[in-house]
């Protein structure tokens, strides 16, 4: 019998389980929840080699070059503690906000050219002087490209005449592939591999449209020209040879840049023929789309030999 007492007594005091009571009106007024964050706490567990108690004092991990060796320095050359909270990372434009830039300072000095220059012939028409319309006349041959544009002291209108356009539907439309395509180029080359591209454009399409002038003069030609459409020609084929089957619109019908290249060589050739559009220049649109060929095979591909001189760092 003792041993039976003894047994429903360890029985009855054995331990339950606990079970979670709801707090009543009066505990919630008198007692406020709150909540707390352990997480404060790891940084002062100084002897715990555990990695979850170890704090990530270096979260901010950049990946400019500059930025990294810089910071790699200022951390050997001053003493610093385990726990000690690191410095604010500065910040610093990313390679394709500094390329919409690049892009959006093009656009604006196009802009601002074709406004000075239509400034300048509107004071023209109205003072109608021979002075105003001297200054018109010489503000607009710095910005023209002739037949005469490979001779010395000449030079700088190959490149000058692509901030230069003829009217307002000449600038609108060449600014939108500039923007358009542009920066699709900054993002996927970088900066300088853009600017090297734009410019070389320029000037190979202004080398071929002079050298078509020379071979096949006339008097019914015309041998002078202005606007961007040769750099943009250089941007349009090289972006169809990194991403030729992309879709483009092109007069708002749909269709992959590579058919789209092989249309507008097409056009050049027959115009450079005198088949249409005669007042255009042909030759400037086929130097720069050859000359974006030759960039995309010499620094735009994957292995190409100047891929390591001109890939962006982002």
């Amino acid at each position: 019998m003792i041993m039976s007492f003894f047994k429903q007594g360890f029985s009855s005091a054995s331990p339950r389980p606990c079970q979670l009571c709801r707090p009543s009106s009066i505990d919630k007024l008198l007692f406020k929840t709150t909540r707390v964050n352990c997480s404060i706490q790891l940084p002062y567990r100084p002897f715990s080699t555990s990695r979850k108690f170890r704090p990530n004092l270096y979260t901010y991990k950049p990946r400019n070059h500059l930025t990294i060796a810089l910071r790699r320095q200022h951390r050997d050359s001053s003493p610093k503690t385990y726990f000690q909270k690191p410095e604010q990372p500065r910040w610093q434009p990313s390679q394709a906000s500094a390329g919409s830039l690049v892009v959006i300072s093009i656009v604006g000095a196009c802009v601002g050219v074709f406004l000075w220059n239509g400034q300048l012939q509107a004071e023209a028409r109205q003072k109608a002087t021979r002075e105003a319309r001297k200054k018109a006349t010489d503000f607009y041959e710095q910005f023209v490209m002739t037949s005469r544009s490979l001779e010395p002291g000449r030079y700088y209108t190959l490149i000058s005449s692509a901030f230069m356009h003829r009217d307002i539907m000449h600038l609108g439309l060449c600014m939108l592939g500039l923007f358009t395509i542009g920066r699709n180029i900054v993002v996927r080359s970088g900066v300088p591999s853009f600017i090297v591209l734009y410019f070389g454009s320029a000037v190979a399409g202004g080398v071929a449209q002079v050298r078509f002038w020379e071979t096949n003069s006339s008097p019914y030609m015309v041998n002078h020209g202005v606007g961007s459409s040769g750099a943009i020609s250089g941007l349009f084929a090289a972006m169809a040879c990194a991403m030729p089957l992309s879709r483009i619109y092109l007069f708002f019908i749909p269709m992959p840049m590579v058919a789209a290249a092989v249309l507008e060589v097409g056009v050049s050739i027959g115009g450079m023929q005198g088949r249409w559009l005669q007042n255009w220049g042909h030759a400037d649109h086929l130097g720069g789309m050859a000359f974006g060929a030759f960039w995309w095979l010499l620094a735009m591909r994957r292995g190409a030999p100047l891929g390591r001189l001109f890939r962006p760092k982002f």
